[in-house]
């Protein structure tokens, strides 16, 4: 079952919130994919045109066209990064500088001035960086600065690297800070957060399902505790640790569960999905003690503590849990789904609060910044806008009265570049900051996300239970029949079904024999590679008369233990 979407000009925003609905998060760094559809008559093709004559990396007046279906155009003013994409940032406790991890561009570290609004550092594996460092491996978390703000932490694939930062905010001196592998399982640690005297780091080791408490001097394992499954990231409140567990509770007995990285994790056994959610609090007064746990939305990621509340955007399901901090209590659930015909799909990833009480959360799949009137933990936020953001806003911190959000993939794969063309991995990110505006203009400024995302009224048009519609491959109507019986996805990485399939008979596809020429003569033995199964498949189910057997993949049920590369 597919759905079509129109694109039409916006005839009116429309922004009410739907009930919770469960999701699954797509995961942020994806290879390429396409859709294989097998009919009755073998195999089918299906495309959408949404930009019309549009191409990625056009400027229209919608804004520039990006390779998700969607348009970009940011309140505010952006710097972009053509170092990779950032994988996530913090500021300076003095507010003058960023700190953000990258991938996909020959680096690991990239230092911002918010002052003069530049790159100033690269740091990363290249003979020309200085400091150099032994891997551009980075976390999904940090990086961390230390209260003093004279450390700063990178997260990496065994542990940390620890750097000294100078007095102009550029970084020096790497340390590296280990944390040994548990058998298979390497460290890929999460958030790090300092104790408020900077003596202690505690840790968050997402792959081994545990944190640790390390000596800031030293690095030195000082104590460890078992938490929920592919622990994130971490708030410090007094002398509770609390913790978002992606993959949620540990499995019980009777479970349906899922291997990811040699953990069973509680998962649907359909869709492969986490069923829960948890956020851990470890009594930093009572060590020994076992973690209590707190049942929030599924995929709990980003944590943000402030003025007896913590804030956790739970990105599965599409909603922030509100927890009450002197109760360990969820108290409230705010639903971050600004368009009615589709409960599913924002991802909420980031959170933070103004002084002046509006709360702003970053929906990475919907490019933009949701922002709501907040009083206390318990009194019923009221919803104001959305503000646009570039590609994939991923963290979102004031400074001032500026509001700095850093989108992880910035303007799409749009690197400068000799080649002809752009390629996956010619990724950008991108720092944007703006003075939040009154909710007048936030207001103004939602019907613009939704004319860039497309959500107007009527792009999903649902079936009449009367109306009895003939199958189709693709049906216009969510809820028609299709005569399609299954769908697979063929990922292969950085390469489309044309340039792999386009020449293959088997693949029952007429065009892009141009494409995957090139491709062919390129690399012929991984085209070779790549054609045979698909043509045994097809001879195999002929043989059978039947059907193919479907696969599991290799089991992530929604937890993301990536580490950039």
């Amino acid at each position: 079952m597919q759905v079509t979407r129109h694109r039409r000009r916006v005839e009116e925003a429309r922004t009410g919130f739907l009930a919770r609905r469960v999701g699954r998060r797509k995961p942020l760094v994806v290879t390429g994919v396409t859709a294989l559809a097998l009919t009755a008559a073998g195999a089918a093709f299906a495309s959408t045109d949404q930009f019309g004559h549009d191409q990625v990396g056009q400027v229209t007046r919608d804004g520039q066209v990006i390779s998700s279906d969607q348009y970009i155009a940011p309140y505010g003013d952006r710097l972009v990064l053509n170092s990779g994409k950032i994988m996530s940032s913090s500021v300076s406790p003095d507010g003058t500088h960023l700190a953000a991890s990258v991938t996909d561009g020959g680096a690991a570290l990239s230092i911002v001035d918010l002052k003069t609004w530049k790159e100033q550092q690269l740091v990363g594996t290249a003979a020309t960086s200085n400091p150099k460092i032994a891997s551009n491996s980075v976390g999904q978390e940090g990086p961390t600065y230390s209260p003093d703000g004279k450390q700063l932490w990178l997260g990496q694939t065994d542990g940390y690297t620890r750097f000294t930062v100078n007095d102009d905010g550029s970084v020096s001196a790497p340390t590296t800070v280990a944390i040994p592998a548990d058998g298979p399982k390497h460290a890929l640690v999460g958030e790090p957060v300092f104790a408020a005297d900077g003596s202690t780091v505690y840790a968050a080791v997402n792959g081994q399902n545990r944190v640790v408490a390390l000596d800031a001097a030293t690095g030195a394992i000082k104590q460890s505790w078992n938490v929920g499954n592919a622990p994130r990231d971490l708030a410090l409140v007094g002398d509770k640790l609390y913790v978002s567990n992606e993959g949620g509770r540990p499995a019980k007995p009777g479970d349906t569960t899922i291997n990811s990285y040699n953990t069973q994790v509680p998962a649907d056994p359909k869709t492969a999905a986490t069923t829960t959610g948890t956020v851990s609090v470890i009594d930093l007064a009572k060590p020994d003690a076992a973690p209590a746990g707190i049942t929030v939305g599924l995929h709990p990621t980003a944590l943000y503590a402030k003025k007896g509340a913590l804030f956790v955007t739970n990105t599965a399901t599409n909603d922030v849990s509100v927890i009450d901090t002197a109760k360990d209590k969820v108290v409230q659930t705010i639903s971050t789904k600004p368009w009615p015909e589709a409960s599913v799909g924002y991802e909420p990833d980031a959170v933070t609060l103004t002084g002046d009480g509006r709360l702003l959360v970053t929906l990475g799949r919907a490019n933009a910044v949701a922002v709501y009137r907040y009083s206390t933990p318990q009194e019923p936020v009221s919803y104001v806008g959305l503000l646009p953001t570039d590609y994939f806003p991923s963290e979102i911190a004031t400074v001032g009265d500026q509001v700095v959000v850093s989108n992880t993939r910035g303007v799409d794969a749009r690197r400068p570049t000799t080649k002809a063309g752009h390629a996956t991995h010619d990724t950008t990110a991108s720092v944007q900051h703006f003075t939040l505006p009154s909710d007048r203009v936030i207001r103004s400024q939602t019907s613009k996300v939704f004319q860039q995302n497309g959500w107007t009224r009527g792009a999903v048009e649902k079936a009449n239970a009367r109306h009895h519609a003939k199958p189709v491959p693709v049906p216009v109507r969510l809820g028609d029949p299709s005569t399609i019986k299954h769908v697979f996805l063929i990922v292969k990485e950085n390469r489309t079904y044309d340039q792999l399939f386009g020449d293959v008979p088997e693949g029952r596809r007429r065009s892009g024999a141009g494409r995957v020429r090139r491709e062919r003569d390129a690399e012929p033995a991984r085209h070779g590679r790549a054609v045979r199964p698909l043509r045994q498949h097809v001879r195999h189910r002929h043989e059978l008369g039947r059907g193919p057997q479907l696969a599991d993949a290799g089991g992530r049920p929604g937890v993301h233990r990536v580490v950039g590369r």
